[in-house]
């Protein structure tokens, strides 16, 4: 299975207002997570982003560091105002083992 790519960055600023910068510059802060690795902080460009959510696709692979990593879409905290994205959770996943979701 061909998934979408999304390319990520590394990031230092957590928190409201360090994280306000990044969205100005129109990235999107994020975060991966699951598996036995770390947390990672992470930003995404939002305008590569708006093509992926206008096709709800749900599991994409992540380019960071120069790897490639599969990921689920956990979660989009949107602004209500603006119905922009302002948060984004992504979930590391094994393609050998199912997945439970709810829909």
């Amino acid at each position: 299975m061909e998934l979408q790519t999304i390319h990520a960055g590394r990031r230092k600023a957590t928190g409201r207002n360090r994280v306000s910068p990044l969205r100005a510059r129109g990235l999107i802060p994020a975060v991966l997570y699951g598996g036995k690795e770390e947390t990672v902080s992470l930003a995404v460009e939002e305008r590569e982003m708006e093509s992926h959510l206008r096709h709800h696709h749900k599991v994409y692979s992540l380019s960071l560091d120069g790897g490639e990593i599969p990921v689920y879409l956990q979660d989009v905290h949107w602004d209500i105002l603006s119905d922009r994205p302002l948060h984004m959770d992504f979930l590391r996943i094994d393609m050998s083992k199912p997945i439970k979701t709810t829909v």
